[in-house]
């Protein structure tokens, strides 16, 4: 009795694992941080035309220079102007010398609140880590920012917040796609925040449909002969 109960297991689990062979192969998942995937893009802020002066509002917690020497609190405003090649920080009456190169770097904010900054007077909220660099007499700024907060302010000004869901699901996965082929390519920036890579404003809470989208969505991406596929799109075609 017990051999023929031992057949018939061995013949269920023979069963099984031929079924499972003939399963058609899943993508791989998007890589995560703690796969050993880099999940942070960088942006070069082209859009905002910035020359020798920059403004920014810090709606989260930020600091900058060598071992968090200036730290800001939340609302704090300040101006980087750049004078003889040098990048100047202007703060409530106090004036730093920031070199040619500077970084703010955001820390842990309490859970639902903003982390992030305001910049040029706008209303977006960018988050993630700026990097300023004084290059050919300009402010050159690089945003340092988690793919799927970079998505935020992607999807709604690549396509229409009124389209529907699944139509901005698939906007949201060709743009997920599409910039993580881009990281890591190259330079001091993944991808620049106009039409030459994709159009990025930083997050703005009235698209609830486009956020909807990037979040249902969530490292989701396409993909082709076991590789993120070329996911190109457009506007208009022809």
């Amino acid at each position: 009795m017990r051999t023929k109960r031992t057949r018939m297991l061995r013949a269920l689990l023979c069963a099984l694992a031929l079924a499972l062979c003939m399963l058609p192969a899943l993508p791989p998942a998007a890589p995560t941080a703690a796969e050993g995937g880099d999940s942070r893009v960088r942006v070069l802020l082209s859009r905002l035309q910035i020359e020798d002066e920059m403004h920014i509002r810090f709606d989260g917690v930020y600091a900058a220079g060598e071992g968090d020497l200036l730290t800001f609190p939340r609302g704090a405003e300040v101006s980087v102007t750049l004078r003889d090649g040098q990048l100047i920080l202007h703060y409530e009456g106090m004036t730093v010398n920031l070199g040619a190169q500077a970084a703010f770097t955001r820390h842990a904010a309490p859970e639902g609140e903003e982390n992030g900054m305001r910049l040029q007077g706008g209303s977006n909220l960018y988050e993630g880590d700026l990097l300023l660099t004084a290059s050919q007499g300009v402010i050159r700024p690089v945003l340092t920012i988690d793919v799927e907060d970079y998505l935020l302010g992607v999807v709604p000004y690549e396509m229409s917040d009124s389209f529907p869901i699944e139509a901005l699901k698939a906007q949201a996965v060709a743009a997920r796609t599409y910039v993580l082929r881009k990281i890591g390519s190259g330079g001091d920036y993944d991808v620049v925040d106009t039409t030459n890579d994709q159009v990025f404003r930083g997050m703005n809470p009235d698209y609830p449909n486009a956020i909807a989208a990037v979040e249902q969505t969530a490292g989701v991406c396409g993909y082709y002969d076991g590789r993120l596929a070329d996911c190109y799109y457009s506007a208009r075609n022809g």
